[in-house]
């Protein structure tokens, strides 16, 4: 309770600040032939403004993005046709790159653990391959890498394999995640390499907030949790693309084409 009400206090005087400051730059300004032109009161308004939301300024681009997404382009998820199965529901083989699924090392430690993965799978007829996350060796942090894992064989098999330049999968799902000023786009492409045809596309977009800790809003204004944990951050577009994923695969009522 106490650490809200010193929240309000500061916010409030930051706000007191804004006030004076934008008043006094207005009348400051108003000195100049330039600033004539506009009103008074909508001068001081403006400066007002801008002292007073300065500190959130990467918030209020990135909510700008997120809003033209939002309004002007709302294709996020595009399913053009779906894959084809099996009598019992199955796909061939399916592949992910890293970018859009990571499995853990745990799932191709003992051949157990591998019947784990294929009651995990059991729409994939043959076989996965998936970026591993982890490793099997002991006193390492270094990742297994990428694995392609035997579904249809007994007992349950593996093999690493490279990169995704790699995959035989008949079925890939490939992200692709661009990095801009204020903002990341992943990029999600389901494909049938097989017959070389697009099935879907997503599209997700991230909103994050780098240095967080650094920001004038975290340090003065207390914009954060009440042990320091977290900040004030705009809400992304995801989950698109597990949706499609699982409408696709999973999802026993679509018939493959």
């Amino acid at each position: 309770m106490t650490y809200g009400l010193m929240v309000i206090a500061i916010n409030l005087g930051y706000l007191v600040f804004a006030i004076i400051a934008g008043l006094f730059l207005a009348k400051f300004l108003r000195r100049f032939s330039f600033f004539h032109r506009v009103p008074n009161a909508l001068l001081s308004i403006l400066f007002i403004l801008g002292i007073a939301l300065a500190p959130f300024y990467d918030l209020l681009i990135q909510k700008g993005i997120k809003t033209y997404y939002e309004v002007f382009d709302k294709t996020y998820a595009k399913i053009y046709t779906y894959p084809e199965k099996d009598s019992e529901g199955r796909v061939e083989s399916l592949a992910d790159n890293k970018e859009f699924h990571e499995l853990s090392a745990y799932f191709i430690d003992t051949n157990e653990d591998r019947i784990k993965l294929k009651n995990r799978y059991l729409w994939i007829r043959d076989f996965t391959e998936n970026y591993v996350r982890g490793n099997l060796e002991q006193n390492t942090t270094k990742d297994f890498g990428y694995a392609r894992i035997y579904l249809n064989k007994q007992p349950i098999i593996y093999e690493k394999i490279s990169s995704p330049k790699d995959f035989k999968a008949r079925y890939q799902v490939l992200t692709k995640i661009t990095q801009h000023w204020f903002y990341k786009e992943m990029k999600t492409s389901f494909w049938d390499k097989k017959k070389n045809k697009l099935l879907a596309q997503t599209l997700e977009i991230a909103f994050p907030v780098n240095h967080q800790k650094n920001k004038f809003r975290y340090i003065y204004l207390h914009q954060h949790g009440a042990n320091g944990a977290g900040g004030i951050t705009v809400k992304g577009i995801y989950g698109l693309d597990k949706e499609v994923y699982d409408k696709l695969f999973i999802e026993k009522k679509k018939k493959g084409n």
